[in-house]
């Protein structure tokens, strides 16, 4: 029998009999004194109950922390004795060899219109984990050579990096180059003007080479500080935005983080994070992704963890202001069954911590498709590794309100996109290659699992690092063999790139996108405007735009063509080039009140969301009216109403406020969150205009309640009263605290009006010793 603190939600149980022997486990909760829900990873992201701020209520500052259900499922496991444990295969192979290459290929199993090919295999790469494309047609691969303990069991560092190039231009990579190797179990590498940017915790490092022979000569640390816990969750991903900055996965643990240029130290937490290599900033972000952080052409952006095949980030940031509540930042993306998958067998390799067969326990590299050559269905789906599994899962996206949710493709409810029936493949990174094909790094090891986490009887009898001589990179292309031609860009002209820019193909676009940043192509800035306007593709309109942003060299009317299409997808953009462009960023800011007049009709949320970021950007020059008008509109709308009331300004929030109580008939429930920030930064003229509106009010269980911090914070000192009360507001205070005990005192009365007089009960000091008699006398089962 396991006892289990306090209310359990249901993925405790779940849980506790797929890692438990089922036929043999009783679980009873509410064991001992822990007075609330205790929530489970999912019901933390999601942010329901206890998951939010109902902590609030037990006196604790705030929400348990994430990794509280490993906590408490591994506590379980100590308890147990090894008999009670789920059984699992640890192995599979039957002293069986890898496979070759192509006798791996011949192992998939893949959509019917698709072929898979080797682009690189070992001796060429070993140990993939990562890849980026450079703008010169190379291949740039990450490679965990010392996984999973160093290169003898001493956690000596023996990561790489490789280049790879296309020799003979048939499309396969025919010569290897060790580019940087001495690295400490590295994660990522991204390209970055003559170099790359390389994450080998604690460090994000750029390594160049200067005179030509493919090797490094130039290495220095850009950032520092990053989690070394865990081997397979450590700062890794970096990504390219559309703004300019690039983007990464903090893979758990994040850390203070030293900036080595700037010398400021950052408490990224276990935060993601974004970068300016070139300045040497980093700023935190909303979201926490173990492996992988990657976004759609659109700019939503998206991550995963090792029991979760996608998570999706609403809000960029999570900067708050006192006194206002900051909504779920972190959404999974699966609407149903989120850890159901369906591998191509069943005799995989799993540990007592791997759960059952089929479920999801070790996604990661998580990837966007962006193109269309492999059908109009993929486009803009995720694509999420499983190396447990032995698969590729997909979800196709599509918008829930201001956040994104995912659901199998039709022909995938009891199958997946890709599966193997090798052993040996263990896909850890997937990104859409620049020919329009689905490429896929195999780490191809015999056991991914990281040592800590197997049993030591196991342990005796697995060569953990079997693998370390293999290694492929796969490509997924259509049938027929059809794929995009790929250009050097690296020796065309900045108007040739302005013409990439229009490729359907979203890697191809980036790397043209940054060339023209890196290269600084003042000459090309007419052609941007004129793909800016045209009736090119959202995406490609998209990225000129950024473009002109970074050249400082946007004007306003490329800005109100880009606010008045029919794309919503282009007006995003336009926003966030808005809010970027502040008199702190640009030589020539943008006059903030000439666009707004393009945002008096919007429905769109993803748009209506830039907009009020633009606002927030530019507190100088804020429409009160107009936000005050958006505040009614989108009321009861968690994102939006967020986003209006972080956007208002100290200087505007006396009159934004002022303006909301104006409005017909604002209720209780619309002035309380307003309550709630005047009341925290002590407005006076705020709470003056609030006071004036609520207590004329019936008295109602909501006005009970909405008025409970007012009573509170009115007559916790009454020598010293607030300054924003008056005389006659007290007095008011006083009728409505008596009406309340009246209620309270009458069972008659329904039990939501009496809960909500009780909370107005024992505020008056004078009153205290009366008041708690009346509750002592009412209270019971």
């Amino acid at each position: 029998m396991v006892f289990l603190p306090g209310e359990v939600v249901v993925d405790y149980a779940i849980r506790l009999r797929q890692e438990f022997d089922p036929d043999r486990l009783w679980i009873t909760a509410y064991a001992n004194d822990c007075p609330c829900y205790i929530p489970s990873e999912r019901v933390l992201q999601e942010g329901g109950y206890e998951g939010a701020n109902a902590m609030t209520y037990y006196n604790k500052p705030n929400k348990f922390a994430p990794g509280l259900e490993d906590a408490i499922i591994e506590s379980v496991a100590k308890l147990l004795p090894q008999e009670y444990h789920a059984k699992a295969d640890s192995k599979p192979h039957a002293g069986l060899p890898p496979r070759s290459p192509v006798q791996s290929l011949a192992r998939l199993n893949l959509p019917e219109k698709w072929t898979a090919q080797v682009v690189a295999a070992e001796p060429l790469t070993t140990d993939p984990v990562a890849f980026d494309f450079g703008p010169d047609r190379s291949l740039w691969v990450c490679e965990m050579h010392d996984y999973p303990s160093g290169l003898s069991g001493n956690f000596e560092p023996g990561g790489r990096v490789r280049l790879l190039r296309d020799v003979d231009g048939d499309g396969l990579y025919d010569r290897s180059t060790i580019f940087l190797d001495g690295l400490p179990f590295p994660t990522g590498v991204t390209v970055w003007r003559k170099g790359v940017l390389i994450c080998a915790a604690p460090d994000i490092l750029y390594a160049e080479d200067t005179d030509g022979d493919d090797r490094t000569d130039v290495t220095r640390v850009l950032f520092t500080g990053f989690g070394t816990e865990n081997y397979q969750a450590r700062v890794n991903s970096l990504t390219y935005g559309l703004d300019g900055w690039v983007y990464g996965a903090c893979g758990l643990f994040g850390g203070n983080i030293e900036c080595r240029q700037t010398g400021e130290v950052v408490p990224l937490g276990n935060r993601d994070f974004r970068i300016d290599p070139d300045r040497g900033i980093l700023e935190p972000l909303t979201g926490r992704s173990q492996q992988g952080r990657v976004r759609n052409d659109d700019g939503d952006w998206f991550g995963c963890s090792n029991g979760s095949v996608g998570w999706n980030y609403p809000i960029l940031t999570d900067e708050i202001r006192p006194g206002l509540s900051l909504p779920p930042t972190v959404i999974s993306v699966p609407i149903e069954n989120a850890r159901q998958l369906y591998p191509a067998i069943e005799d995989y390799q799993r540990f007592k911590l791997s759960g059952p067969a089929g479920q999801v326990t070790a996604a990661c590299g998580i990837g966007i498709y962006r193109d269309r050559l492999l059908g109009e269905d993929l486009a803009g789906n995720t694509v999420t590794c499983e190396p447990v599994n032995l698969l590729l899962h997909r979800l196709q996206l599509k918008a829930d309100g201001l956040t994104m949710r995912g659901e199998r493709s039709p022909s995938e409810q009891s199958s997946e996109l890709v599966t193997s029936t090798d052993n040996w493949f263990r896909p850890v990174q997937v990104r859409t290659g620049p020919d329009g094909g689905l490429w896929v790094a195999d780490m191809t090891r015999a056991v991914v699992e990281h040592p800590r986490w197997i049993p030591e009887e196991m342990l005796q009898n697995l060569d953990v690092r079997a693998g370390e001589k293999q290694g492929r990179i796969l490509r997924l292309i259509p049938r027929d063999g059809t794929i995009r031609e790929v250009p050097d860009l690296t020796k065309m002209s900045a108007s040739e790139l302005v013409g990439v820019l229009k490729s359907p193909n979203g890697t191809i676009r980036d790397l043209a996108q940054q060339v023209l940043l890196w290269n600084s192509a003042p000459d090309s800035v007419p052609l941007l405007k004129q793909l800016a306007t045209s009736e090119a593709p959202a995406a490609s309109r998209s990225a000129a735009l950024w473009v002109l942003a970074r050249y400082d060299a946007i004007d306003e009317a490329t800005l109100k063509t880009a606010l008045s299409r029919e794309d919503a997808s282009v007006r995003r953009q336009a926003w966030r080039v808005i809010a970027a462009s502040t008199s702190k960023t640009s030589r020539t800011p943008i006059v903030l009140p000439t666009f707004v007049s393009f945002a008096e009709d919007e429905t769109d949320p993803f748009v209506l969301r830039e907009f009020f970021e633009a606002l927030r950007a530019h507190p100088d020059r804020q429409p009160v009216a107009e936000l005050s008008q958006h505040y009614s509109r989108h009321f009861g709308d968690r994102y939006l109403q967020f986003l209006v009331l972080r956007a208002v300004s100290n200087d505007n929030w006396a009159k934004f406020v002022e303006n909301v109580v104006e409005q017909p008939e604002p209720s209780p429930a619309k002035l309380r969150p307003l309550l709630s920030i005047s009341l925290t930064e002590n407005s006076e003229a705020a709470m003056k205009s609030l006071l004036a509106s609520l207590l004329q009010n019936e008295i109602t269980p909501g006005l009970m309640a909405t008025l409970q911090p007012v009573a509170e914070e009115a007559f916790q000192n009454a020598d010293k009263p607030p300054i924003w009360l008056t005389d006659s507001d007290t007095d008011r205070l006083k009728q409505i605290i008596k009406h309340a005990k009246t209620v309270f005192a009458d069972p008659t009365k329904p039990e939501m009006e009496r809960n909500a007089s009780a909370g107005l009960l024992g505020l008056i000091p004078a009153d205290r010793e009366q008041d708690v008699s009346l509750l002592v006398d009412n209270l019971g089962p």
